[in-house]
């Protein structure tokens, strides 16, 4: 029984880690110690990573470098993800996670000026769902991978994610927050680090580097959801050309996710494309 259970956890944890439709989705984030910092010297912060629907109460661990402890199924699904960090001149760096039990942990340095985005990115992945003859659910990763016999509803999906978090020391600069082209990003006017209560932000949702023709919806959830009867979601629906406005009426630390799927084109090797975002924000009195 316990065999089973194990089993069951991390195939729920790939799916977790992978992806974000509806069906197996959880939230997930970067928590970092500070999010704005000042002074001359170097700056240090500490983060941990997570996956779980108690925003920011950690409960799955979601990044490592490969030199915890952990069971060897864990690591292969860490090996899928790439832990980065964007720097204020825009140049990219690896980033180096521990996993624990229930979460991970990562420490970074700020030795410039500017804003950091430091990131877990799913690259574009190839996976195909299905039901099984009995009915259940189920799924393969791989562009080519062999499916059982007496399939139904089978769906090929395209997937990405990102896991972002901005860090300004002294001045914010908006280099790091640069597209990179891929899945779903964030833009816009409003600087991450620069939100205050009652100060309206607008932002903008960028799909593969441009606008997404089409509402994408987004959630913003403020943390302690497991110390609240309701979770007080923030719900919006973005212009098709992705931007948004939202007013904050409480400070504190907040999970931004947004999802978006769009139909491949006709004789296409994949039904559809799938992008997720979650982004933790710190919003101040």
């Amino acid at each position: 029984m316990q065999n089973k259970l194990k089993k069951s956890l991390y195939s729920s944890l790939l799916a977790t880690l992978i992806i974000g439709t509806q069906a197996y989705a959880h939230g997930r984030f970067i928590l970092p110690t500070h999010t704005v910092l000042s002074g001359k010297e170097t700056q240090k912060i500490s983060l941990i990573s997570s996956i779980s629907n108690d925003i920011f109460h950690p409960d799955m661990p979601l990044a490592d470098d490969g030199k915890a402890n952990i069971d060897k199924r864990l690591q292969g699904m860490f090996k899928q993800l790439k832990t980065i960090a964007t720097n204020p001149d825009g140049q990219i760096e690896p980033m180096s996670w521990q996993a624990h039990a229930r979460l991970s942990v990562s420490d970074y340095s700020l030795a410039k000026d500017g804003t950091y985005r430091l990131s877990i990115v799913q690259s574009p992945t190839h996976m195909t769902t299905f039901k099984n003859a009995d009915g259940s659910p189920n799924r393969v990763f791989g562009k080519n991978s062999e499916l059982p016999e007496n399939i139904t509803h089978i769906k090929r999906r395209l997937i990405a994610s990102r896991v972002d978090t901005f860090i300004s020391r002294n001045t914010p600069n908006k280099k790091a927050l640069s597209p990179v082209g891929i899945g779903l990003e964030l833009g816009g006017e409003s600087h991450p680090n620069d939100l205050f209560i009652n100060e309206p932000v607008s932002f903008k949702l960028l799909m593969n580097g441009k606008s997404p023709e089409k509402s994408i919806n987004v959630k913003l959830v403020q943390s302690g959801t497991r110390h609240r009867n309701k979770r007080d979601e923030i719900d919006i629906t973005t212009a098709k050309t992705g931007e948004f406005d939202v007013t904050f009426k409480n400070a504190g630390f907040y999970l931004l996710e947004a999802e978006v799927e769009t139909e491949a084109m006709e004789n296409s090797d994949i039904d559809f494309y799938h992008y997720s975002l979650y982004i933790t924000l710190e919003v101040f009195p």
